[in-house]
């Protein structure tokens, strides 16, 4: 595993917004490739449910610690990873952002 950071930052409306060298190393995506892209580009189809059900759980308790799941590198290959999901919230406690953390598992 890269001891580089391995973070990405959601908007409110999931997309990618910020990604760092260590998701790069994981995901095989350059910044320019992935920012903008909804999060769900990079989620299987048959785990499209279970990853917006984590984000729903991340809006309303603020956080889920890791979770397994498989995930698309570029080029369709599944990569096992373990994420740990964080609200980002404004000074009013509105959730404005999501981060994730991201390690192969």
């Amino acid at each position: 595993m890269s001891k580089v950071d391995s973070f990405l930052t959601l908007d409110r409306n999931l997309t990618i917004v910020a990604w760092t060298a260590g998701v790069q190393e994981i995901f095989g995506y350059e910044a320019a490739e992935i920012l903008g892209q909804p999060v769900f580009t990079l989620v299987p189809e048959d785990q499209r449910q279970a990853a917006a059900g984590v984000l729903e759980r991340v809006r309303s308790e603020g956080n889920v610690q890791g979770f397994h799941a498989e995930r698309l590198a570029k080029g369709g290959a599944r990569v096992r990873i373990v994420a740990d999901v964080a609200a980002i919230r404004d000074r009013d406690g509105v959730h404005c952002a999501t981060q994730i953390t991201v390690r192969r598992a």
